[in-house]
């Protein structure tokens, strides 16, 4: 017999959430997984860090599904949550670091690779927290949402909340931020 799957349009399928359907929040998590935890891992450097948060995420899209108007799509909702979340975690870190009860992120949490590209894929990681590291949490989500998520100015405006002229400012210094300590590894163009 063919499984014959209902999809929800975003109002829907929130109200559905909202209800306390579980086919329903299950459909939500197989659309937004990946993305909330790709996200998170991106702007927060860190694997166990970003499974937290991933983890928050979907809690909070329960505990605030009836929240959800439908006037936005529903990913730029879940990532100015996933966002807000990060933020959150990377204060807490700093905190942790002032104490000296967390060490450097960048050498803890490489991407997990077959041996054979392990070694290239933690030094990459490593180029890339380091770049990262070097910019202010707003040009750090901004560049990973503009640059690694393909998002326009306007989604970003409404996950951020940041005016659009903000957001092509912040932009433009992460690149080239992340440009010049690229350039410090070797040739980019």
């Amino acid at each position: 017999m063919d499984d014959i799957r209902l999809t929800y349009n975003d109002a829907a399928l929130m109200r559905a959430v909202a209800a306390g359907d579980p086919g329903a929040f299950q459909e939500v998590k197989e659309r937004y997984l990946d993305l909330v935890s790709r996200t998170s891992f991106r702007i927060l450097c860190d694997r166990e860090d970003s499974e937290t948060v991933t983890v928050q995420v979907f809690c909070r899209i329960l505990d605030y599904a009836s929240d959800y108007d439908g006037c936005r799509p529903l990913t730029e909702w879940i990532l100015a949550a996933t966002c807000r979340l990060c933020h959150i975690r990377l204060i807490r870190r700093m905190f942790l670091r002032i104490f000296a009860s967390l060490p450097d992120v960048y050498v803890t949490s490489s991407p997990s690779l077959p041996w054979e590209d392990d070694y290239i894929s933690k030094k990459a990681w490593e180029i890339y927290c380091r770049s990262c590291m070097k910019l202010s949490y707003r040009q750090r989500v901004i560049y990973i949402l503009c640059e690694l998520e393909g998002m326009s100015v306007s989604q970003v405006h409404y996950i951020t909340g940041l005016r659009p002229s903000s957001i092509l400012y912040c932009l433009e210094k992460a690149r080239e931020r992340i440009k010049k300590e690229l350039n410090r590894y070797g040739k980019v163009r």
